[in-house]
């Protein structure tokens, strides 16, 4: 075979593997579309169904119908419909509808939800809930200024899912006026998740707790309870109720909160003014400020997904509780501790340095109480010493570890088996916050570790390459 002969046989060999190539990525393609199991690639796994949801699907008994608003596929979000066909596809109890509220304009009225075009409706035998498209998808600013994507769909679609197919819901109300703080608003929505129906009340202006109400919220501020609150907290709990409490953590002093003093008494507690100043590495997120600490949690229902899911809690100058005098009835478990090496100053302390004086830990910085009242009745409270754990700012450093907790407490007030809060879903990738022991390992790798490893691997080949 000469030179032009070799340059045709191998231009028609190219032609013919390129040819097989080409069908063969075809063939994958179409076999790839009919599959119905597809490769979910986006950074936070966008288009794939968290366990939560999956336990939420497989607990299902009635059928679920979830609603896409839209006039044609322009008006549909690809990023929303892919999620909804995840539900679909996972469980034969969800069906997937579209509904063009230009033409079947009675819809939207008849399941008394008022959404724009490209939003969801779940329906179960009657009981709905809409989801506007606006509230699925959200543009926010993180702690830097920098504007962010984040993707709510499953969140708000599982707990919608939850709500329509479930009769068993809980009614809390967040106590408001008298200087008090509150919750955060993505809180509130979180805890109105978990089948909550969430709701404020003054109660220095009210004078009555509503009938409806099973759990309070109080989240202290720099004035004391009335006398009127206590005194209508007590008869709460006393009947049965479940108190969330979070101390607000810029109190210097107690001598002036005389009734809620009197109130955590009555359950053993006292909450002395003080702010736990951490030493132990791996318990604070930086050496300049050690009263921002990382606590541990212990063995409590509340903290079992916490543990699970390895979120770490951030809280700003948590307080120190002491058990005194703790009635018979009473139980108190542990929930938050701070480390054997950290120390206790008073609130009202300018200086963090220790003194011989201060007390030493390990401390309580979240407690879990019950009082069994009677057979019948029994009372819940979740007591935590700093109300930096239901505010945006703490909550968003730990990607969403304080609220995980948070919403944990709720779970157990609530006497909820499941919780099906699911957090909203970065489209981009976020930032590690680490404690000061971690960052300490990471620089020790780094700095000594792999220059250490790469010198002696280059003394050990040179020293064979010399004995040849």
């Amino acid at each position: 075979m000469n030179r032009a002969e070799n340059k045709i046989s191998n231009a028609i060999h190219m032609m013919v593997m390129t040819a097989i190539v080409f069908i063969a990525l075809v063939l994958v393609n179409v076999l790839v579309d009919k599959v119905t199991n597809r490769v979910d690639i986006s950074v936070f796994d966008m288009y794939s169904l968290t366990d939560t949801t999956k336990e939420t699907l497989d607990r299902l008994e009635k059928e679920v119908t979830i609603y896409i608003i839209a006039d044609g596929p322009s008006n549909e979000s690809i990023t929303i419909t892919n999620v909804v066909e995840q539900y679909a596809k996972y469980s034969d109890k969800i069906k997937v509808e579209r509904v063009k509220p230009t033409i079947d304009y009675k819809f939207l009225a008849e399941h008394n939800v008022n959404v724009s075009m490209g939003s969801l409706v779940v329906e179960c035998e009657g009981k709905s809930r809409g989801l506007e498209a606006t509230s699925l998808i959200v543009n926010i600013d993180d702690v830097n200024g920098a504007s962010r994507y984040m993707v709510d769909v499953e969140g708000q679609l599982t707990s919608a899912i939850e709500y329509v197919s479930s009769d068993n819901s809980k009614v809390a109300y967040v106590l408001s006026g008298n200087g008090k703080n509150s919750i955060s608003s993505d809180l509130a929505d979180y805890i109105g998740r978990q089948n909550i129906t969430m709701d404020i009340v003054d109660l220095t202006k009210e004078n009555k707790i509503p009938d409806d109400a099973d759990i309070l919220i109080l989240v202290t501020g720099e004035s004391d309870i009335t006398e009127s609150e206590y005194e209508l907290v007590r008869a709460f709990l006393e009947a049965g109720g479940e108190l969330f409490v979070a101390t607000y953590y810029n109190n210097s002093t107690t001598e002036e909160f005389v009734y809620f003093n009197k109130l955590m008494a009555h359950y053993g507690l006292i909450i002395p003014g003080y702010k736990v100043i951490e030493t132990n590495d791996a318990n604070m997120y930086n050496e300049d400020t050690p009263y921002i600490v990382k606590p541990n949690y212990e063995e409590h229902k509340i903290t079992e997904e916490s543990k699970e899911q390895d979120k770490s809690v951030m809280l700003m100058a948590p307080d120190r509780i002491v058990r005194d005098d703790v009635p018979d009835t009473v139980t108190i478990t542990s929930v938050l501790t701070s480390s054997d090496r950290a120390y206790a100053k008073m609130g009202s302390d300018k200086i963090t340095q220790k003194l011989d004086t201060d007390p030493i830990g390990p401390f309580d910085i979240a407690v879990a109480v019950t009082d069994k009242i009677s057979d019948d009745v029994e009372a819940r409270l979740f007591v935590v010493t700093s109300s930096s754990l239901v505010e945006d700012t703490y909550d968003t450093e730990v990607s969403g570890g304080n609220y995980e907790l948070a919403l944990g407490a709720m779970q157990w007030l609530a006497d909820h088996e499941h919780k099906v809060t699911i957090s909203k879903k970065w489209m981009q990738l976020t930032n590690l916050v680490i404690t000061v022991n971690a960052k300490k390992t990471v620089l020790y790798i780094a700095v000594i570790g792999i220059p250490l490893t790469i010198f002696a691997y280059g003394g050990y080949v040179w020293f064979r390459r010399k004995r040849r």
